[in-house]
């Protein structure tokens, strides 16, 4: 899913980690370029849309951090 981000576009990806016992999804986000920018595991039922690709992708930018799963995770949670 390709989402505006700041001055470029970001493609944003659910990859599902098939597990028998602890089935887990990782959402990633990649520049123009196919560069990686951002990556944090969620839970295996997780929805990607628009609406959570762009709500992603807004909060990456405003926390630049290297360990976005703490400053993500909670609100991708709320807009599932």
């Amino acid at each position: 899913m390709i989402v505006n981000g700041l001055g470029s576009r970001i493609t944003v990806l659910l990859r599902i980690a098939p597990d028998e016992d602890n089935p887990y999804a990782v959402l990633s986000a990649q520049d123009e370029g196919g560069d990686a920018l951002a990556e944090v595991k969620v839970e295996a039922g997780f929805k990607l849309n628009r609406q959570t690709a762009q709500a992603w992708e807004e909060d990456e930018s405003q926390h630049s951090c290297n360990s976005l799963q703490g400053v993500l995770t909670p609100r991708l949670q709320l807009l599932r």
